[in-house]
């Protein structure tokens, strides 16, 4: 959950005065603003710091008087003295240079992941696309059929009416040339039917 500056900084106030510190926080780095790393820093920080993992003032002071004496172990001398405490490391034991190849590993799985995941999305659209173009395939020979259909529905009546007329025709031309027939004298006119 990303909080936003203001948010923050209220946060990270609301910690200092829980573990005792009287003064007021100043504005925050620009990069926390971002929500990039100094922000989750300060959100891991604010989620960290209670009472009971501060110093205290006497404590505070304490610290301050074995620093200028001199028995505060800082730089090389700090890193050889967890050098030689077993197990110290909290890494089971890894030198530097291991931990060092493990995040290298790490960092290559991570972009391998990544290409994998575009080449993914990739295919997907792809499939996204020739689906939609299936579909409209479809909808163009739905509508050719259709159209089709109903060109042959047009030209099925209009044979079914011309078959009337000719019926019409056939049973009219028939009345007449019986009629003509049943006449009791022979036309002798130059017209024949």
């Amino acid at each position: 959950m990303a909080a936003g500056p203001a948010s923050l900084h209220q946060r990270l106030e609301t910690c200092a005065a829980n573990v005792g510190y009287r003064g007021r926080v100043r504005g925050l780095p620009k990069e926390a603003s971002g929500g990039g790393k100094a922000a989750h820093f300060l959100q891991w920080l604010c989620g960290q710091l209670v009472p009971a993992n501060a110093f205290s003032q006497s404590e505070l002071d304490k610290f301050e008087e074995m620093k200028k004496t001199g028995v505060v172990l800082e730089g090389a001398e700090l890193r050889e003295a967890l050098g030689k405490i077993e197990g110290c490391s909290g890494s089971e034991g890894k030198t530097m240079e291991q931990l060092r190849a493990e995040i290298s590993c790490l960092e290559q799985s991570v972009s391998s992941l990544k290409t994998q995941l575009q080449s993914i999305n990739n295919i997907q659209t792809t499939l996204s696309v020739h689906q939609a173009g299936l579909l409209k395939e479809r909808e163009e020979e739905s509508l050719t059929h259709s159209h089709t259909v109903s060109s042959h529905q047009t030209a099925l009546h209009t044979a079914q009416q011309d078959n009337e007329m000719v019926y019409t025709y056939t049973v009219s031309s028939d009345g007449v040339i019986w009629l003509l027939s049943s006449w009791p004298f022979a036309i002798t006119s130059k017209y024949h039917i």
